[in-house]
């Protein structure tokens, strides 16, 4: 079988960073994630997740959307994913809250917006994420159907200029920083998917 999938690889090179926004970063990381999807989910640091942006630290996030699975990686590494099942499950829009200076997942929940009414969640979910955090965005299988104007609003709010494209079983994947300049986005419509990957850096 043809082989579906929209991938987008997003490089945050934290270097010019102020005293102040790096404050704001670090202030930030004691405070809890709330969302529909219930307390936080820690992840384990990665390796040189000790050093801040003073250093050099580079923090590398690749995304993939697709009709089957959607994933996460940071620096190689996956730290989340959802696998669509007939049943429903799995399928939906991924979202991921990432640290800005270890790449750690700190939150993430997958909101099956072909469903009526879970976009309430999802935005309810956006609403409590913390200025700084990077956001990422993924779609499984399919998240139009019940998406509507409030959704896709929470999410232009975010930085998308995209999401008001999607539709059916389209792949959409996005890197954001929430209320941040850093952003990378993109979108296939379905009928136009080909075997293999596109990719943006």
């Amino acid at each position: 079988a043809m082989r579906q999938r929209l991938r987008v690889l997003a490089v945050f090179v934290l270097l010019c960073l102020t005293a102040a926004n790096v404050f704001l970063f670090v202030s930030n990381v004691a405070q809890p994630i709330g969302g529909a999807s219930g307390p936080p989910e820690r992840g384990r640091p990665l390796p040189g997740s000790a050093r801040t942006a003073k250093s050099g630290r580079t923090i590398t996030v690749e995304v993939e959307s697709g009709r089957k699975r959607a994933w996460v990686k940071v620096d190689g590494e996956e730290v989340v994913s959802a696998v669509a099942e007939e049943s429903g499950q799995g399928r939906g829009m991924l979202v991921a809250v990432l640290h800005p200076f270890t790449g750690r997942l700190m939150s993430h929940g997958i909101f099956d917006t072909y469903t009526p009414q879970v976009e309430n969640e999802m935005v309810n979910f956006l609403n409590n994420i913390h200025d700084g955090r990077v956001v990422v965005f993924a779609v499984s299988d399919e998240a139009s159907f019940s998406l509507t104007e409030k959704g896709r609003m929470a999410l232009l709010a975010l930085g998308s200029s995209k999401i008001g494209q999607l539709a059916w079983r389209d792949t959409w994947v996005m890197v954001t920083m929430k209320h941040g300049d850093m952003e990378a986005e993109s979108i296939t419509n379905r009928q136009s998917l080909v075997p293999g990957a596109s990719r943006l850096i």
